[in-house]
């Protein structure tokens, strides 16, 4: 899976706390080393990913497109960064946050375990 690819994983089972409370962000982001707004968050939920990686003062936010229908409301009031329909548009992406000279970038998945 894609755990081969993260060197830190944070498990809302373990954690104590789902998405899209702030305090899950916050804590990937300390255990990857980083400060919230040097992170990129990527994920398919506009509650639970965007809105609560914005709250959590993220740098960005990209949203992509998931093929099933999300249990989730349309909007939450908080708009993502960037919308993709593929991981391919990523480096694209990134390559935009790092020419603008942000010197620190980082990318974060929170996986969520159905809690």
């Amino acid at each position: 899976g894609l755990e081969s690819y993260f060197s830190k994983l944070v498990l809302s089972s373990a954690f104590g706390r789902s998405k899209p409370d702030p305090s899950i962000f916050l804590y990937a982001a300390q255990e990857a080393g980083f400060l919230p707004e040097e992170c990129l968050y990527v994920g398919n939920s506009p509650l639970k990913d965007i809105f609560g990686a914005s709250n959590a003062g993220f740098l960005g936010t990209v949203q992509i497109e998931y093929l099933e229908d999300i249990d989730d409301v349309k909007d939450p009031g908080v708009a993502p960064d960037y919308y993709i329909k593929s991981m391919e548009e990523l480096p694209e992406i990134i390559q935009s946050y790092l020419n603008k000279n942000w010197i620190l970038l980082n990318i974060i998945f929170i996986l969520l375990d159905n809690n």
